[in-house]
């Protein structure tokens, strides 16, 4: 850190006094950033990010400094933006819509296209949200899944023989290596929790926390496995492959105990993997493809099962 902050020592500094946490006790520090960014926003695009929040208290706080900045940027008849939140908020909302009507194409059977798609469309709703360019392109693919669904066909490149949930975040540098041992057996991802969380409607910095305080790995476990529970039927699944992701232990912890309730509540098998979503080195294909082919005997043995009844 900067000597002239005068810091105290800390044995773990990455977690403990540092960024808005720093920025909430030395306003005068916070205020001089805010004031300059408020002012920058009359010449061009800006976006402000407040750094490492951890509590819905920190961000409301953090909003409450920079109301105060815009009072007396306005008192002072200094020129900024004030209407750009709320044209990132509507481009955002409609971008979002659009994002999430095409996640729902997903429960059609067979679905026009599969899961793993969404994964290749998240770096757009996740960066550039509040663009219309992503709005357009998500309502122009929603358009197209229509036509596909109209005529009755697919862009999966196999047939759909099995529907499966993928829980968590995918393993982005091994991506290829999650689909390709799904489609010799017919497997479609039809049910995608990671995508759909990115779809947040809001109107406001308040409501903007809000719904992101409501992302799948920041909810208690009975909400998590409500809503999971629901896409499963929703999407009509035959099984959950699980993504047991080291980078990241508020997903991956208690998802041995979603895995349970999933089995007990929906009656369908689930296999989970070892992995990351940032390093490759802790992703093992043999064991990914032999946890595969297990819950597709699974998924085969219970399918058979309720047929005989």
């Amino acid at each position: 850190t900067v000597d002239y902050m005068k810091l105290d020592h800390e044995d773990n500094p990455a977690l403990g006094y540092r960024a808005i946490r720093i920025c909430l006790t030395r306003k005068d520090f916070f205020k001089t950033q805010l004031r300059a960014l408020l002012r920058a926003s009359a010449y061009g695009n800006m976006s402000i990010m407040f750094p490492m929040i951890t509590s819905l208290r920190e961000l409301q706080d953090a909003k409450a400094v920079l109301d105060e900045c815009r009072a007396e940027l306005r008192a002072e008849g200094k020129k900024f933006d004030e209407k750009k939140f709320e044209h990132a908020c509507e481009n955002a909302n409609r971008t979002a819509k659009a994002w999430l009507k095409v996640c729902d194409y997903l429960q059609y059977k067979p679905a026009p296209y599969s899961g793993f798609d969404l994964f290749n469309h998240m770096a757009d709703v996740v960066t550039a949200r509040a663009r219309v360019e992503a709005a357009e392109a998500f309502e122009q693919l929603a358009k197209d899944l229509d036509e596909t669904i109209a005529k009755g066909e697919t862009t999966t490149p196999f047939p759909e023989k099995y529907r499966v949930m993928f829980e968590g975040i995918p393993c982005w540098p091994k991506l290829p290596a999650l689909f390709n041992p799904l489609k010799p057996h017919g497997v479609n991802g039809t049910a995608v929790v990671y995508a759909p969380a990115f779809g947040f409607v809001y109107n406001n910095i308040d409501e903007m926390a809000r719904a992101y305080y409501k992302a799948p790995n920041s909810v208690c476990i009975e909400q998590g496995v409500d809503w999971r529970e629901g896409i499963c039927r929703d999407n009509k699944v035959d099984g959950v492959l699980v993504h047991y992701n080291r980078s990241c232990k508020p997903w991956s912890g208690y998802m041995a105990e979603m895995q349970r309730r999933f089995t007990k509540d929906l009656g369908i098998p689930c296999a989970g993997f070892d992995g990351d979503q940032a390093d490759p080195r802790n992703f093992n294909a043999a064991q990914y493809e032999t946890r595969v082919q297990g819950l597709i005997e699974a998924m085969e043995a219970n399918i058979q099962a309720k047929e005989a009844k």
